[in-house]
C-alpha cells in the first residue's frame, strides 16, 4: 500500500514468570513483532510485548481450576507494565455512568482484549500517558450515562440515561486522572474499536492543543468558515452510517475530536483500514476523496510523531494488508 500524496490527502500471590522485572523490561524495549516468513497476522503489528499477556488466558474457561488466578495474573501484569488500572462494574457514587457489574468469563475476556488492543502501541507511549496523568479502565456491562458532554451528543434530555459504547472521561472526581468505561455488552469488534477510539481521545488531551486540532480537521471538510460537524441523535453509535461521504460515520460528524478519533479507530482495525482505503479508490467527487485522503495520511502522521516514529508507513501497511486478508475469508454474497 502506498501512503497518499500530500496533493490528495492484581498483590500477595505466587509471582508468575511475567511479573519478574527481567521480563518487563524486555517487554518494555521489544520493537515491532516482525516474522521472518513476513506472515500477517495480528501478532505482526504488536508493538508493546502484549502477546505474552494475551498468551496466558488463551482457551480459558470459566469452570477451569485456576481461571481465576490466570485473570487475575493478567490483570496485575497489564497493571504494571502500562501503569494503568482495570476495575470491573459501574463505580459507586457516580450517577451518571450507570451500568451492571459484568460477568467473571466476560470480564477474564475484556482483559485479554484490552491487552491485545494495547499490544498495538509501543509500551513508552502509553506509559507517558499514564505516567503523567493515572489511567483507568473499567469495564461495565450495559454501560449508559447521563454525561452529553463527555461523547459529544447534544440532543439528550436532562438526566435521561442514554447507552453508549464506551466513554472518555478527562476528570473522575474532580481529580486529574482519566477514565475510559468500556460497555461489554457491545459486540467484541466494536469493544476492540472503542478502545482505540478512546485512547485517541487521550492521545490528543495530552499532546496536542485542542483547538488548533479542532481547526484543522474542521479544514479537512470544509473550506468555508462555516462548522462542518452538526449534532447527532441520542442513542448514535461510533458505527451509525451516514449519507455525507466526507464523514466515516455519522457520529465522525459531530465533532473534530471524534472525526478524528473515529479515523484512528478505523485506522487501526485491519478489516475496517482495507474499507477506508477501499472508499478513497471508489469515490468519485474529487473533492470528498481529497477529504478522506487527508484524514488518512493526517493520522499516520499523528501517530508517527505520538509514537516516536514507531507507528511508521510501515506500521500501517501490515495492518491494510491484514484487513485484506481478513475480508477474503468473509461469506460470500
Amino acid at each position: 500500500m502506498d501512503r497518499f500524496p500530500a496533493s490528495q490527502q492484581p498483590e500477595n500471590r505466587k509471582r508468575s514468570d511475567l511479573d519478574s522485572p527481567e521480563l518487563l523490561q524486555e517487554l518494555r524495549e521489544k520493537g515491532p513483532q516482525g516474522s521472518s516468513n513476513n506472515s500477517l497476522t495480528r501478532r505482526n503489528f504488536f508493538l508493546g510485548g502484549g502477546a505474552a499477556l494475551a498468551a496466558m488466558t488463551s482457551g480459558m474457561k470459566l469452570g477451569d481450576s485456576d481461571f481465576h488466578r490466570k485473570a487475575n495474573e493478567l490483570k496485575s501484569s497489564l497493571e504494571k507494565l502500562y501503569g494503568i488500572r482495570i476495575v470491573m462494574g459501574p463505580p459507586r457514587g457516580e450517577d451518571h455512568i450507570r451500568g451492571d457489574m459484568t460477568k467473571l468469563e466476560t470480564y477474564a475476556s475484556a482483559l485479554t482484549l484490552i491487552s491485545q488492543e494495547l499490544s498495538m502501541y509501543p509500551l513508552d507511549m502509553i506509559r507517558k500517558v499514564t505516567g503523567k496523568r493515572p489511567l483507568e479502565i473499567r469495564v461495565v456491562d450495559k454501560l449508559t450515562t447521563t454525561s452529553a458532554t463527555a461523547f459529544g451528543v447534544s440532543a439528550l434530555e436532562a438526566d435521561q440515561p442514554v447507552s453508549v459504547g464506551g466513554l472518555m472521561e478527562e476528570q473522575v472526581n474532580g481529580k486529574e486522572e482519566s477514565r475510559i468505561t468500556l460497555n461489554t455488552s457491545m459486540r467484541l469488534d466494536y469493544q476492540r474499536r472503542t478502545i482505540h477510539h478512546e485512547l485517541n481521545h487521550q492521545f490528543s488531551r495530552e499532546w496536542e492543543e485542542r483547538n488548533q486540532r479542532d481547526r484543522k480537521w474542521a479544514r479537512f471538510n470544509s473550506t468555508s468558515v462555516l462548522n462542518p460537524y452538526r449534532p447527532v441523535p441520542a442513542g448514535t453509535y461510533a458505527d451509525t452510517p451516514t449519507d455525507d461521504r466526507r464523514f466515516l460515520t455519522l457520529f465522525a460528524g459531530s465533532s473534530a475530536a471524534d472525526d478524528q478519533a473515529i479515523s484512528a479507530e478505523r485506522m487501526m482495525t485491519p478489516r475496517l483500514h482495507a474499507d477506508f482505503l477501499d472508499r478513497i479508490e471508489n469515490e468519485k467527487d474529487e473533492n470528498i476523496k481529497a477529504t478522506l485522503v487527508a484524514k488518512y495520511n493526517e493520522t499516520i502522521d499523528t501517530y508517527k510523531r505520538w509514537s516516536g516514529g514507531k507507528m511508521d508507513e510501515a506500521f500501517w501497511e501490515r495492518i491494510a494488508e491484514q484487513g485484506k486478508k481478513e475480508r477474503q475469508k468473509l461469506p460470500k454474497g
